[in-house]
């Protein structure tokens, strides 16, 4: 795929959309930075602004093996997340569901599914958020690593399959041990889960 600006474009929106995690995936595995992917649904526009390596890429290897965001479990979900564009205290990350991630209900993705991936952007975002209040980069050593204290969702509306879905979290209050945030899911430019998440930091000797 060869890369003519810092935008890649596609002719059939909902197509990418579909294939959006493997295109993002071989982009960022090339180490390129500022990537923008524009996806065209519908009426919908939307930017996926991908930098040069995710909050989850810097895990040591200790702490890589995480269904949901784990870069070295090779049948997890490989949640990714970035901090925003121009937004200095929210972070996002983008996930397609795959068909056999439906609940109850055809059409709509598994409650405990979008669970889990909120909970590895929260960690992901509480890590980068750990490292920026320390004043260092996140390939720094010691290594931060954080889990869940408590997760409270809102699910207001059902989340749709086949479509890009979008996960936000906004930091609230970031100590020397805990980062406090809201945490969203997105699907068609609504959000559909809303909450509160605590992360705390794991000690070193764990």
């Amino acid at each position: 795929m060869m890369l003519q600006s810092s935008f890649l474009h596609s002719r059939d929106a909902c197509v990418f959309g579909s294939n959006a995690a493997q295109i993002i995936q071989k982009v960022t595995h090339k180490n390129l930075y500022a990537i923008r992917i524009p996806y065209i649904c519908g009426d919908q526009k939307e930017n996926i602004l991908m930098n040069e390596k995710a909050f989850q890429e810097y895990y040591a290897t200790g702490f890589s093996h995480c269904y949901g965001c784990g870069t070295s479990n090779e049948h997890g979900l490989h949640v990714k997340s970035y901090w925003a564009e121009d937004e200095p205290d929210v972070t996002v990350a983008h996930f397609t569901p795959e068909p056999h991630h439906t609940g109850g209900f055809p059409g709509f993705v598994y409650g405990g599914l979008i669970a889990a991936i909120l909970d590895c952007h929260g960690n992901g975002t509480a890590a980068a958020a750990g490292y920026r209040h320390q004043g260092r980069s996140m390939d720094t050593e010691p290594n931060l690593r954080y889990v869940t204290a408590n997760l409270n969702l809102n699910f207001r509306r059902p989340t749709p399959m086949g479509q890009v879905l979008e996960l936000r979290a906004r930091i609230v209050e970031v100590t020397d041990r805990k980062v406090q945030m809201d945490i969203s899911l997105v699907a068609d430019g609504e959000a559909t889960v809303e909450g509160t998440m605590l992360s705390v930091l794991l000690p070193e000797k764990r």
